[in-house]
């Protein structure tokens, strides 16, 4: 819902703010709607589906919560930009009466014609233009042009060490990042987690397949299951006391001799009916596979709980070779724990395509092999940034003495924040960058200078970017307010990362970067001959 309420006004801004600047240049209903679409229409169709790209590169990973999430967003995007494309233009020409104010048409060509004329309206122009200058977003652009390398340098050394956290981050799986605070829920977790042993929270089971009818029901499958208990509870962080099953409890063998005793119909032993019901719960029908339950001493979601289901699936493996059967481990984390190994491994193959594809298609659209890679090095940066102080917010405590009651216990990020935020913030900082692009290209494909298209471009979109930014993070506000980690993390990322990139990214280290860079900006594309050289 925030994306949608977010892209939305975004695109919304990008096409009605073009449409009245060319209202206001006198242009009829029909023609302002013509380059409403033909400018603004463009940039926002190629901004959409670079968008497109980055969230159904989602589906990258076999994990369904992941996968379905690019998906949706990635539907999201396309029908914002279908209702935009299509919906926007025609309201504005069904109800060109209504948005095409012939009254203030007649005013502002009455205005227009005065300026033309000298006197009193001219000095008002030329006061208006030097408060412009003084105050306005030329007047910033400029000053990114003179001092470039000093601005560049400078965003550098306060960016960069606050990037390099980035190396320290951790991931967590805990749930108390999913349940919301002040609830039973969270109480009653709370007192699990100090009252009880930790793997109570979530049991791991082990899991033997004999893939034989009755195999479990002799004296060599209990030994040879005694064995892989004995080894588990000798070689990793278990005590004899972890593991319960048919051939072990509390710590002790449970003989076959014994077992066959107590699941005898006729047997007396007091431990008989207990010993049936625990054959019924841990054993398959057709005694061919057996359960045991496993409570660990520590985390069953924690760091521990990763090294350990590590080691304790290579010790099974070896037992799979040397007794022939099929052993799993399952429960606990492990769905959690495979999807973030799975993700890991797929993570920089998933950026790569990404950024390949999102590559190609800014060099289709500004005909540029430049402008894409500065494009993904800002980017970069602003993901870097942010991260990093993600890392320095929710793992070192920087704020906890302003959030004690939500940072509290909070030493991690949760492990699929940086997946989700990845595409989003990748996407959003693509939308603004084509959007100020679009602009400069179009200003310099007129004639105009480098320098000129650039401060052209900015004024042009400065306002518009801005505003759509702070549209941006209020939509993604929501999220901090919420009483969930894993949301708040969320949008913490998101919100300020929209700001970053909108007030120092975008408005700021890209006029900079592309003043030094002149006519390689548009490397190979041969641009137009220079024909104009001044900014008003």
């Amino acid at each position: 819902m925030s994306l949608v309420i977010a892209i939305s006004i975004d695109y919304s801004l990008f096409l009605l703010t073009r449409y009245r600047e060319e209202v206001e240049k006198g242009k009829d209903n029909y023609t302002a709607v013509s380059l409403m679409n033909e400018h603004s229409g463009h940039t926002i169709l190629v901004s959409g589906l670079t968008l497109v790209v980055c969230f159904l590169g989602l589906m990258f990973f076999p994990v369904n919560a992941i996968a379905s999430l690019g998906l949706a967003a990635g539907i999201t995007v396309v029908i914002t930009l279908i209702t935009n494309l299509s919906f926007t233009p025609a309201a504005l020409l069904t109800f060109g009466k209504f948005f095409y104010n012939e009254k203030y048409i007649k005013k502002l060509e009455k205005r227009l014609e005065k300026i033309k004329n000298n006197g009193k309206s001219k000095r008002v122009k030329e006061s208006n233009k030097n408060v412009k200058k003084k105050f306005g977003w030329v007047s910033v652009t400029k000053f990114s042009q003179k001092y470039a390398i000093p601005i560049i340098l400078i965003i550098l050394v306060i960016a960069v060490p606050i990037s390099i956290n980035i190396m320290k981050m951790e991931l967590s799986l805990e749930n108390k990042y999913l349940l919301p605070r002040n609830t039973q829920t969270w109480d009653a977790y709370a007192i699990l987690e100090e009252d009880f042993d930790a793997g109570q929270l979530l049991p791991y089971y082990l899991i033997i397949q004999t893939n034989e009818t009755n195999g479990i029901r002799n004296p060599t499958f209990f030994d040879k299951s005694q064995n892989i208990i004995a080894n588990l509870s000798l070689k990793t962080e278990l005590t004899n006391k972890s593991i319960t099953g048919i051939s072990w409890m509390n710590g002790q063998v449970i003989p076959w001799i014994y077992a066959s005793i107590l699941l005898n119909p006729s047997s007396s032993d007091s431990n008989s009916i207990l010993y049936k019901q625990m054959w019924t719960n841990y054993v398959t029908s057709d005694n061919s596979s057996a359960l045991f339950e496993i409570i660990t001493p520590f985390d069953p979601q924690g760091e521990e709980a990763l090294d350990w289901v590590k080691l304790t699936r290579e010790i099974l493996q070896d037992f799979e070779e040397k007794f022939g059967y099929e052993i799993y481990l399952a429960g606990g984390a492990i769905f959690w724990i495979d999807s973030l190994e799975v993700i890991t491994n797929l993570f920089p193959y998933m950026i790569l395509t990404v950024i390949l594809i999102v590559y190609v298609l800014i060099v289709i659209m500004f005909g540029s092999f430049f402008i894409p890679l500065r494009l993904l090095i800002t980017i970069g940066l602003t993901l870097s940034w942010i991260f990093g102080l993600a890392v320095l917010v929710f793992e070192q405590n920087v704020l906890d003495w302003l959030f004690p009651n939500v940072l509290n216990g909070v030493n991690s990020l949760y492990w699929i924040v940086p997946i989700i935020t990845f595409s989003i913030v990748l996407g959003l900082g693509l939308d603004y960058d084509i959007f100020l692009l679009s602009r400069i290209s179009e200003y310099r494909k007129k004639g105009y200078s480098d320098r000129s298209a650039i401060i052209k471009g900015v004024e042009k979109t400065g306002s518009i970017i801005t505003s759509a930014g702070i549209i941006m993070a209020i939509a993604f506000s929501g999220l901090l307010i919420s009483s969930e980690m894993i949301l708040n993390q969320i949008g913490f990322i998101l919100c300020i990362s929209v700001l970053v990139d909108t007030f120092f990214i975008r408005t700021i280290l890209v006029p900079a970067i592309m003043s030094l860079a002149q006519k390689w900006n548009w490397w190979l594309k041969k641009m137009h001959k220079v024909t104009k050289d001044e900014i008003e």
